[in-house]
């Protein structure tokens, strides 16, 4: 005797589910160039022109040292020790310590960044897995008319559904 109700199934997820998703799909953009920079920053130290931000502070950087050198000289030669020695090694000293710090941009924001973008990279995903692992995804199955009078077919309960139940078992029909 085969079942020709139909079963209902049903799947409800969080009333949240179509934000999140929103928010995650105005978010990835961002996290995508975060992580990429991120793996830049890990492969190469941030001695790469891939990281904007790098590439920014050092740019940035040179054209300070750039102005800063020029009105250096002009205060050596507002002075009179133009062409000396001392204005010599002034510029040089100068350009030496410019240069070391320059140099060192790009590890310096390489070293914030990791210690920063690493940890915020693996947060966003991590908080999307607990966020997604959180939401209410129970499944309701709601049985058909047909199951229910079978299963009320298959009853061993006293009285008329005995009788009823005791038939069905036995294959009658």
């Amino acid at each position: 005797m085969g079942s020709s109700g139909k079963t209902s199934s049903q799947t409800q997820t969080s009333a949240f589910a179509p934000q999140l998703l929103n928010l995650y799909n105005m978010a990835k953009p961002t996290l995508q160039a975060l992580s990429g920079q991120t793996t830049e920053a890990l492969q190469t130290g941030g001695d790469t022109d891939q990281i904007p931000s790098i590439n920014a502070g050092v740019a940035a950087a040179r054209e300070s040292y750039a102005n800063s050198q020029k009105m250096l000289r002009q205060q050596i030669a507002q002075s009179g020790l133009a062409g000396t020695p001392f204005a010599s090694e002034i510029l040089g000293q100068n350009q030496e310590t410019a240069g070391q710090q320059i140099g060192a941009i790009p590890s310096t924001i390489t070293s914030n960044f990791l210690s920063q973008g690493v940890p915020t990279v693996v947060g966003a995903g991590t908080n999307a897995l607990n966020t997604a692992a959180n939401l209410d995804t129970s499944s309701y199955t709601t049985p058909s008319f047909w199951d229910y009078f079978l299963q009320g077919l298959g009853s061993t309960s006293q009285g008329a559904g005995s009788g009823i139940g005791a038939y069905a078992a036995l294959g009658g029909g």
